[in-house]
C-alpha cells in the first residue's frame, strides 16, 4: 500500500480581498473559521484572474513504513486568461528510489515518467494546478472553498505563531469516511482568513496488487 502527500510551499497564491478583524478574546469554532476562509477564497478567485504569480508545490510519495519512494519540487509561473490558465514548469527537481539507492534529477523530462509512482506524483501536481479553471487553482486537494465546505469535517487543533503569524490550526477529513477523499491540515492566518500553510494527503491508503521498486 502507498501513502501520498502534498506540501503547498509558498500557500495560496491569494489575495486578501476583504479582512476581518478578530479580537483575541474572540472565540471561534472550526466550522466558523473555515467559513471566512471559503468567502475569502470565494472572491478572491475573480481578483486572481488579473495576475501572474509563480506556484512552488512539494509532492511525496511514502509507503505506509514511512520510506519515501519519489518526490519533486516544481515551481510553476502561472497566467489565468479569460477561459483557461496558461502554466508552464519553471523548475523542477526531486529524488526517487530505485535499485537499492536514491537518484536525484532536475529538469524535464523527468525520469521513469511511465512508472506508477512518477504517475502518482505528476496526478497530485496537475490536480492542485489545473489548467482548466479560470485561475489556475484546482480545488480537488484542499475543502476551502464554499462548494467543498460541506464535504468536510474541520477541528480547531489550536492557536499558534506560525511563520510569524497568529494562527489557527485547523485539520479537515472528508466527511464520508469512506471517501476516497483529501485530509491534511492548514494554517489560517487569524487576522485575515487567508491560507498560510496547507498540508494534505489521501484520507484512505491507496492498496495496490504489485508494484515494483
Amino acid at each position: 500500500m502507498l501513502a501520498l502527500t502534498l506540501l503547498l510551499v509558498s500557500g495560496f497564491p491569494g489575495l486578501v480581498l476583504a479582512q476581518t478583524q478578530n479580537s483575541s478574546s474572540e472565540t471561534l469554532t472550526a466550522d466558523a473559521i473555515m467559513a471566512r476562509v471559503a468567502a475569502n477564497q470565494d472572491r478572491s478567485q475573480e481578483a486572481r484572474k488579473q495576475y501572474i504569480y509563480r506556484q512552488q508545490i512539494h509532492v511525496a510519495l511514502n509507503r505506509t513504513n514511512g520510506k519515501l519512494i519519489r518526490q519533486e519540487d516544481a515551481e510553476y509561473r502561472v497566467v489565468p486568461q479569460a477561459d483557461k490558465t496558461e502554466r508552464k514548469v519553471e523548475k523542477i527537481t526531486g529524488k526517487y528510489w530505485k535499485k537499492g539507492k536514491y537518484e536525484q534529477f532536475s529538469g524535464e523530462p523527468i525520469p521513469d515518467a511511465d512508472h506508477l509512482d512518477a504517475a502518482l506524483v505528476n496526478d497530485m501536481r496537475e490536480d492542485l494546478t489545473q489548467p482548466k479553471s479560470k485561475d489556475g487553482i484546482g480545488q480537488n486537494l484542499v475543502p476551502f472553498s464554499s462548494e467543498k465546505l460541506k464535504k468536510h469535517v474541520f477541528k480547531l487543533e489550536g492557536r499558534e505563531t506560525f511563520q510569524g503569524h497568529d494562527a489557527y490550526r485547523i485539520s479537515f477529513r472528508p466527511a464520508d469516511k469512506e471517501d476516497l477523499d483529501w485530509a491534511g491540515e492548514a494554517y489560517i492566518d487569524a487576522k485575515d482568513f487567508e491560507p498560510i500553510y496547507v498540508y494534505t494527503k489521501l484520507a484512505r491508503k491507496i492498496p495496490l496488487a504489485s508494484a515494483r521498486y
